[in-house]
């Protein structure tokens, strides 16, 4: 399964991004975002919420790729089980037929 468009678009920013995984560090009223394949800081956190926000950016660096991963996992499965239903809709259509004429027997 590939992604949608404006999640594939997700995926290459995610792609292009400095290699994680990142890390933060706390400095003078300033969190850093950093990561050891790229030498100084990916980026300074100034207050307010700094602490909050710099763990929520360096967290993001593997969190988002994962996130895609588990949505293209499910995406295809999600496509296993619909070609399933469509090749069975008509026995499936029988099913319900029969049920619906067993309820208005009882």
């Amino acid at each position: 399964m590939t992604l949608p468009p404006n999640l594939q678009a997700v995926r290459d920013r995610a792609d292009k991004a400095t290699a994680g995984p990142w890390k933060a560090s706390n400095g003078d009223k300033v969190f850093y975002v950093s990561s050891k394949s790229h030498s100084g800081h990916i980026a300074k956190v100034y207050p307010k919420n700094a602490d909050a926000n710099a763990n929520f950016m360096t967290a993001s660096r593997t969190d988002v790729p994962a996130l895609l991963d588990l949505i293209e996992t499910l995406a295809g499965a999600l496509d296993g089980v619909l070609a399933i239903g469509y090749e069975h809709a008509n026995e499936l259509e029988f099913v319900r037929a029969a049920l619906d004429k067993y309820r208005e027997f009882k």
